[in-house]
C-alpha cells in the first residue's frame, strides 16, 4: 500500500489535536489515535515498551510537517505490511483468518489502470475476484462458518453491490477504529496521495477544535462492520 507524506501529517496533526486536549504524550496519542504503529510495521500488539517503537518516537519532534517527513522516512525504510493470517488473494481482494472459523475479507486497490476498480465497467470482474476468493478459501478451510468485514467502504453503493444483501444488512457503525486503516482508508488514492475533498473536511472539522466525545465528527465516514453466515456467500457466489 502507497502512502506519502500528507497521509501520515493528517494523523500527526489529528494525534497533536488529541494530545492537547488531554495532556497525554505525542507518542501516546499517534499509538491510541492514528494508523502509525500499524503501519511502520511494529506489529498490531500496540506495545510501549517496543524498542523500535521507542526509537521511532525518541525522533518525534514539535512540528507536524517535520514529523510527517520523519515518519514517511521511516515507513519507506520497514517492510510492507500485510493484513494479519491471510490465507487467500483473489484481485483486489484478500481474505484472513480468525479464531471462530471466521473469514475477513480485506480490500486493497491493486489495479494499474486510471479507472476506479469500483467503476462499474469493473462490477464484473471485482465479482468474478470475490468468487474466486471464496471458492478457494473454502476449499483449503472447509472448516469456515462466518464472513465478516470492516471498512469505511461499506458506505459506498459500488462496493456494497459486490456482496450478499444479507451480509451488507448486517452493517452497524463501528466507532473508535482510530489505530485502523478501515477509517483512515477513506483519505487515500490508490497512488497513496491525500484525496483533497475529504482532507478539506477533516481540517475544517478539526479546526472547530471539538471536544474529545466529537472527534469522530472530522471524518466523512465511520467504518461499518458486517457479518453474515458463509452460507450466504456459497449461495450468493454459486459455490
Amino acid at each position: 500500500m502507497l502512502v506519502t507524506r500528507n497521509f501520515f501529517r493528517m494523523q500527526l496533526e489529528f494525534a497533536a489535536y488529541i494530545a492537547s486536549v488531554t495532556n497525554a504524550s505525542l507518542g501516546a496519542a499517534i499509538m491510541d489515535y492514528t494508523n502509525i504503529y500499524i503501519r511502520l510495521g511494529f506489529g498490531r500488539d500496540f506495545d510501549a515498551a517496543n524498542p523500535q517503537w521507542i526509537e521511532y518516537v525518541d525522533g518525534l519532534q514539535s512540528s507536524p510537517a517535520r514529523n510527517a517527513i520523519y515518519t514517511h522516512e521511516v515507513w519507506q525504510s520497514r517492510a510492507e505490511v500485510q493484513p494479519p493470517r491471510v490465507i487467500a488473494i483473489a484481485g483486489c481482494f484478500s481474505c484472513g483468518y480468525e479464531s471462530g472459523n471466521t473469514a475477513r475479507i480485506h480490500f486493497e486497490n491493486r489495479e494499474n489502470e486510471k479507472k476506479s476498480p469500483l467503476s462499474y465497467s469493473q462490477r464484473e470482474m471485482r465479482y468474478a475476484e470475490l468468487r474466486k476468493l471464496f471458492r478457494f478459501t473454502l476449499m483449503s478451510h472447509p472448516e469456515i462458518e462466518n464472513v465478516c468485514g470492516l471498512s469505511w467502504l461499506y458506505n459506498i453503493s459500488a462496493y456494497r453491490r459486490l456482496f450478499p444483501p444479507q451480509y451488507i444488512a448486517s452493517s452497524k457503525p463501528a466507532t473508535g477504529k482510530y489505530r485502523n486503516m478501515p477509517l483512515w482508508g477513506q483519505f487515500l488514492y490508490r497512488n497513496g496521495e491525500v484525496r483533497t475533498d475529504k482532507a478539506d473536511f477533516f481540517y475544517e472539522k478539526l479546526s472547530r477544535n471539538p471536544s474529545l466525545s466529537e472527534i469522530s465528527g472530522c471524518f466523512p465516514f465511520q467504518p461499518l462492520a458486517v457479518n453474515a453466515p458463509v452460507t450466504v456467500f456459497r449461495h450468493f457466489f454459486d459455490i
